[in-house]
């Protein structure tokens, strides 16, 4: 319970503080400061060469036009249609509450007052104008920012083609950037942008952001430039300042240094069952103490053999499994819609292999629109019935399990297994009048004992 309080205490100041200064703190001309740009200055798989920007001019004050929503967390003023401002701000407000779930058993204090502001330009010709003539910023090159003016700190992003979907992964990520400003204002660039790239490549489940997914594609970049020997020694990136950071991005070393900013946290706080979490999150307690990083990083995990530890984060780069966690929602999703159809005819299958053997009796098949993509899912494709990138992990498949509760031969829920840090599963719930399969993830069981206990020998 105590960490609950900690959770609940944590997000009611910014809750506060958010209404206390309210619109009044809205920039205006003259508003100075620094800020964290999203790519067109990071290439990667997720941005460069999909950012298109439109051309034409606009044609009133956006400024004045754009009207001004009240989220739980955020002031959102956007242009944007008013369904798709209140999809992203209901996002932005679980995004949040993930942000606050990392640091919920954590003593933290806010460093600042605490103001949410989150602007969203349908056209990137208004973004500009809006942060040349308001912010006094460049954002040539740049989707979205996190940036700072005195005690408002400003998340802002355009949308011109993309859809909603392509956007969110841009606001978890700068969205990070602004909550580390209130709480953390001297974190260095690397644990910055390092977390900010993890909760970028979170997915939403039932309303929560999933953590710690590790992309085939991230590791194949991972080891290829390990192997072409881009990756910085652990001592020198460390010691990055926010200018050589900016320099290093700009010289075209930016896709090597976010991937070793993104495992290096990913380490951190996964590997070897969370061994090194609890020395990661007393290093964040020290730097909201205001403690210089380096002193902080000494106190939390003792004098730093730094080569010892970048031959631990390179194994660990290599001997971990990739994932893909919106795949395996996906095909949860299609294994409950079977379950839930041959319910209707009085069919219990107890395995996946009768599940199969009974939908491909009934050809079924089933559309899904998830993740902003839709998709055909047909029993005939056998990938289904597998947990993506299964290959060589005997441990990692779908199972059929039968929940406590459950009427003898009624009921199963279906588990991923074999994934960390987390775990999926898709159980049958009733919600309201309502009932079905709810797809929701959580710490594998070892990994959630880890954590437990790292957060408890984080407390000072």
């Amino acid at each position: 319970m105590q960490g609950k309080r900690c959770f609940v205490s944590l997000s009611h100041l910014f809750i506060t503080a958010s209404l206390w200064i309210g619109l009044s703190a809205l920039p205006v001309n003259g508003a100075t400061g620094h800020s964290h740009a999203s790519p067109r200055d990071k290439p990667s798989a997720r941005h460069s060469g999909q950012i298109t920007g439109l051309p034409a001019t606009p044609a009133r004050d956006w400024w004045q036009g754009a009207p001004v929503n009240r989220t739980k967390y955020y002031n959102i003023k956007t242009d944007f249609p008013r369904e798709d401002a209140k999809i992203m701000g209901e996002h932005m407000d679980a995004v949040f509450k993930s942000y606050m779930m990392l640091f919920s058993k954590l003593p933290l204090r806010l460093q600042r007052p605490a103001v949410l502001n989150l602007f969203l330009f349908v056209e990137e010709a208004d973004y500009q104008k809006v942060l040349r003539e308001r912010f006094h910023n460049n954002g040539t090159g740049s989707w979205g920012k996190c940036i700072t003016a005195g005690h408002n700190i400003s998340l802002v992003g355009w949308r011109g083609r993309h859809s909603l979907e392509q956007m969110k992964p841009l606001l978890q990520h700068e969205g990070f950037h602004q909550v580390a400003s209130h709480l953390f204002p001297r974190m260095p660039i690397w644990a910055n942008e390092g977390l900010a790239e993890l909760f970028e490549r979170g997915i939403m489940v039932d309303g929560q952001l999933v953590l710690g997914d590790f992309p085939e594609s991230d590791k194949r970049r991972l080891l290829k430039c390990i192997e072409q020997g881009k990756m910085l020694p652990l001592d020198r990136f460390f010691a990055l300042d926010s200018a050589a950071w900016s320099g290093r991005v700009h010289a075209g070393d930016a896709v090597a240094q976010y991937l070793q900013a993104w495992s290096m946290i990913h380490f951190l706080l996964f590997a070897d069952q969370r061994k090194h979490e609890s020395g990661f999150l007393k290093f964040l307690v020290a730097l909201n103490r205001r403690v210089e990083w380096r002193e902080a990083f000494v106190t939390s995990f003792g004098v730093p053999n730094f080569q010892v530890m970048e031959t631990k984060w390179k194994q660990y780069v290599r001997d971990t499994p990739p994932s893909d966690y919106r795949e395996t929602v996906r095909r949860l999703k299609f294994l409950a819609a079977g379950l839930s159809e041959l319910r209707k005819q009085n069919r219990y299958p107890s395995t996946i292999a009768e599940l199969r053997e009974q939908l491909e009796s009934i050809d079924f098949g089933y559309d899904l629109e998830i993740f902003g993509r839709k998709r055909r899912l047909d029993v005939h494709d056998s990938r289904l019935f597998d947990v993506p990138l299964a290959e060589g992990i005997p441990r990692r498949k779908f199972t059929l399990t039968k929940p406590r509760n459950s009427p003898t031969g009624q009921r199963y829920d279906i588990v991923a297994t074999g994934l960390a840090p987390q775990t999926f599963s898709a159980h049958w719930s009733r919600r309201g009048r309502g009932s079905g399969y709810i797809i929701s993830a959580k710490p594998s069981a070892k990994q959630k004992q880890a954590q437990r206990e790292a957060k408890s020998q984080s407390q000072p």
